[in-house]
């Protein structure tokens, strides 16, 4: 707005300042309400984006200019353009107003782009705008030329061939890859599963594509990235401006102190190892080593299926469940040879290949009964305990006896694939 209330002064004079005042009124207006409304909302006068991102550092500036300069071949016909309308405003008087600001505008804009690092993601995201103001200018010039000749002169058909050169740019683009590049794509049938399977519990998430599974989920989330967590955003790391523009921010710490039930690293479908030094930290931490276990649910996205790597918190709201007298462990909750879990109906079934796996449980002092729930193949379900050693079918129930609190190992053995559902103790 300041910068097309400038190209109207300088070009028209005193003329030129009424309109100037009528535009930069109106955007002083709307930028005094979205101020006052984040201020007011938010208690902060700038976005937590730019907390998040903006810092001035050498290697910002670098990478800005290179952000630039990268876009010279796949958009060529867009600089050709501005390029041509700056030497017809230096050097032509005729239509100089009508050049001036929609170039002033461009420069404006190309000049924060660097100032700010430009961006990683693909097909120039960030430029669209100065597209739209070269269409202007080409515009301006195919116009005056009309007007002067009466016909479609050379200027003409230049333009039909600038067109020509920006569609073949965008076809040849190496950094053109929105077309296969659809890894959003795969966070809704990841999201629509964990939505339905944990409907009661609800569970919080922590991820890196904060746009994707909270989105289709609806769950609540934690962004380890900081663009939308006021906390991480405020408490920059040092040396900020060094990495990649909006992957930076993280604390270990203050992931463990939010305890999510589920951390998703990486894009949906969600890895197993984390990508960021912060996350990094956070799984060599006693308090993730203690408390997490990876989770492996399979879902699909059309015929391809889709594996999601998550770390489950087995001592949060998606362990086992205590209600009266009966307490239920989901079979995801096993490691060691951990399964593979999938949607069947409202609830999670889990599939384990051949070999043995185990979950721990703290019980107290009593007498239990232990029932498989929905089990599908045969399979050893032992139990082991102070006082406590025994094997049976997991389809068949069995009963136990513990003399005092202790923590119990539930281990399924599997000489084939089955799917068990969880099982459940009962107190008698």
């Amino acid at each position: 707005g300041v910068l097309l209330a400038v190209g109207w002064v300088v070009t028209r004079g005193r003329a030129g300042l009424r309109t100037a005042s009528f535009a930069g009124g109106g955007v002083a207006l709307f930028v005094g309400a979205q101020l006052a409304f984040r201020y007011f909302y938010y208690d902060d006068w700038l976005p937590n984006t730019a907390y998040a991102k903006v810092v001035i550092h050498e290697n910002r500036l670098k990478a800005g200019i290179a952000y630039i300069t990268d876009s010279f071949q796949p958009l060529a016909a867009v600089w050709c353009v501005l390029l041509l309308g700056l030497l017809r405003a230096a050097f032509v008087s005729s239509g100089r107003k009508q050049l001036i600001p929609p170039l002033l505008l461009a420069l404006g804009w190309v000049g924060y782009l660097m100032r700010v690092g430009g961006d990683n993601f693909p097909a120039w995201r960030h430029l669209p705008y100065v597209i739209g103001l070269a269409a202007v200018v080409l515009a301006q010039l195919v116009a005056e030329e009309h007007e002067r000749a009466g016909r479609f002169t050379g200027l003409g058909y230049f333009a039909v061939s600038i067109v020509a050169l920006g569609w073949l740019g965008t076809f040849c683009d190496p950094n053109n890859v929105a077309g296969h590049q659809r890894w959003q794509w795969d966070g809704r049938p990841v999201s629509k599963v964990l939505a339905r399977a944990f409907a009661q519990e609800r569970p919080s998430i922590a991820v890196d594509a904060a746009g994707a599974i909270p989105y289709f989920s609806g769950l609540p989330s934690i962004d380890m990235l900081g663009l939308n967590d006021r906390y991480l955003a405020h408490h920059r790391p040092e040396g900020m401006g060094q990495d990649l523009i909006g992957h930076e921010l993280g604390d270990a710490d203050y992931y463990l102190r939010r305890k999510p039930d589920l951390f998703c690293f990486g894009v949906p479908p969600c890895f197993h190892g984390p990508r960021y030094a912060t996350q990094q930290a956070l799984v060599k931490k006693r308090g993730f080593r203690d408390d997490y276990i990876p989770v492996r649910i399979q879902t699909r996205l059309g015929a391809r299926p889709l594996v999601s790597e998550f770390w489950l918190d087995k001592t949060g709201r998606l362990g086992p469940k205590r209600e009266g007298g009966q307490l239920s462990i989901p079979a995801y909750l096993f490691e060691g040879n951990p399964p593979l879990s999938r949607l069947d109906g409202e609830h999670l079934i889990s599939r384990f290949e051949r070999g043995r796996a185990f979950t721990r449980v703290k019980l107290e002092p009593g007498s239990y009964r232990l029932a498989a729930v929905d089990a599908r193949g045969a399979a050893r379900l032992s139990v082991g305990g102070p006082g406590v050693q025994m094997s049976a079918d997991l389809a068949s129930p069995s009963e136990f006896v513990l003399e005092r609190e202790a923590v119990v190992e539930f281990a399924i053995t599997a000489t084939a694939p089955i799917e068990v559902r969880g099982l459940v103790l009962s107190r008698r």
